[in-house]
């Protein structure tokens, strides 16, 4: 809600500031780190990712809120999607979004091998 209005005075050259954005709903009174949306989505990502042995996905995603569709061709893609939108909105930093993702990545990837166990096929039997 304050950080990119003021971006300015946050130490880091890169950023700017810009005085007029507003979030795109009001911040809400939850624990912001990490963001539990990123950790949800990464989470299913990194777990479908290892059961279907690539990242390649083919997904859509529809907002009845919106009144959208979006399509991904990629777990990362989603990822990055969900990152930025809880950044934009106004709810999360980048940085409680992006290790949201990445600690869900891993626990993802952790369940799946330790709990699921690949399909045989039957000549291998």
């Amino acid at each position: 809600m304050t950080a990119i209005p003021a971006g300015d005075t946050d130490g880091n050259d890169a950023t700017a500031a810009d005085p007029a954005w507003e979030p795109m709903a009001p911040t809400p009174n939850h624990p912001e780190y990490p963001s539990a949306h990123t950790c949800v989505t990464a989470g299913l990502g990194a777990a479908a990712a290892e059961l279907v042995g690539g990242s390649r996905i083919d997904l859509d995603v529809s907002s009845t809120v919106t009144g959208t569709t979006r399509h991904f061709k990629h777990v990362a893609d989603l990822e990055r999607d969900i990152e930025n939108a809880r950044v934009y909105i106004g709810f999360h930093w980048r940085t409680s979004s992006e290790t949201g993702s990445r600690l869900a990545e891993r626990v993802g990837r952790w369940e799946i091998q330790r709990f699921f166990r690949p399909i045989q096929p039957k000549d291998a039997r």
